[in-house]
């Protein structure tokens, strides 16, 4: 288990590394999204609206492509490409200190083209989960690559956010998210 947000509703997002049996045991990234009524024509609504945004964005190369989704006895899997590297967490915590400065920049800058991408969407793109352990430095050509998008927040599912308890939330999401104010900003902050 990498990691698990829970959203109102009783509905959460696990991420998990597996090994995909039909691509030759190579290792993939699992989003498991559980949701009550599963069926519902709304769940199926914005899960096809996720599977299409999550689609879209994925061409870009600091972005994991999707390469399956499916559902499974009321539970929904998205199968990402895996990412080599390490994520910054990972990094300052094996090193014991921050990213040089110029490193930092060169990920700001990264990260800023990646999030004018996802407001370019139509409707624009929430990642919401931005943080330090969702942001891998790749083993090739020094890129950083954005990882771990909410499947809630990709089909516009805001309804599961509002109201939400801020401790139920990463400390580097911004305040309004609890509120269910969302947009673009949300992710800059």
């Amino acid at each position: 288990l990498k990691g698990r947000q829970e959203w109102q509703g009783g509905i959460y997002e696990a991420m998990w590394v597996a090994q995909d049996a039909h691509r030759s045991g190579s290792e993939v990234t699992i989003c498991e999204l559980m949701t009550p009524e599963s069926g519902s024509m709304m769940i199926q609504s914005f899960l096809r609206t996720a599977t299409m945004a999550l689609t879209s964005i994925g061409r870009h190369p600091r972005i994991p492509t999707l390469w399956d989704a499916f559902g499974d006895q009321g539970r929904n899997f998205f199968v990402f490409e895996p990412i080599e590297g390490e994520s910054l967490q990972a990094y300052m915590r094996r090193t014991g200190r921050a990213l040089p400065e110029q490193e930092v920049i060169e990920c700001c800058l990264q990260m800023t083209e990646i999030l004018e991408l996802l407001a370019m969407q139509s409707p624009p793109l929430i990642h919401g989960l931005i943080s330090p352990e969702h942001i891998i430095r790749a083993h090739q050509n020094g890129e950083y690559v954005l990882t771990n998008f909410s499947v809630v927040l990709a089909g516009g599912a805001t309804q599961f956010i509002s109201g939400i308890d801020r401790s139920r939330l990463s400390p580097y999401m911004a305040p309004e998210f609890s509120r269910g104010n969302l947009d673009t900003r949300s992710d800059l902050y």
